[in-house]
């Protein structure tokens, strides 16, 4: 099982710090998100080739209450949600969601 809480805003991986990816960054709530289809559809099909079969994403309740952009964006957390599923689904992964908000477990199926 690979664990993730929340990404921060120095992430290796977002293109505002010289990374490849799209992410929205909140420095006020210490939180990152990261944006495009394509960052969790990389990191999932890599992480499985290092044997992973479920990837969890914990801290869902901090996240969605603290993090600006999920505050303000009515799709936002759809389409993040979304698009780690996908991703997932098509690597042959499973995701568990970890202090979730009734919404994310409605979300899921």
């Amino acid at each position: 099982m690979g664990h993730n809480r929340y990404w921060a805003p120095d992430t290796t991986y977002a293109k505002q710090n010289g990374g490849k990816y799209n992410f929205e960054i909140d420095n006020r709530s210490n939180f990152a998100l990261p944006t495009s289809q394509v960052f969790w559809d990389d990191l999932l099909r890599e992480a499985r080739t290092w044997g992973l079969t479920v990837y969890e994403q914990d801290w869902l309740d901090r996240e969605f209450d603290k993090f600006a952009p999920l505050t303000k964006s009515a799709t936002l957390g759809r389409t993040w949600l979304a698009q780690m599923g996908a991703a997932a689904s098509s690597n042959g992964l499973s995701i568990q969601y970890c202090m979730s908000h009734c919404r994310h477990i409605l979300a899921s199926v």
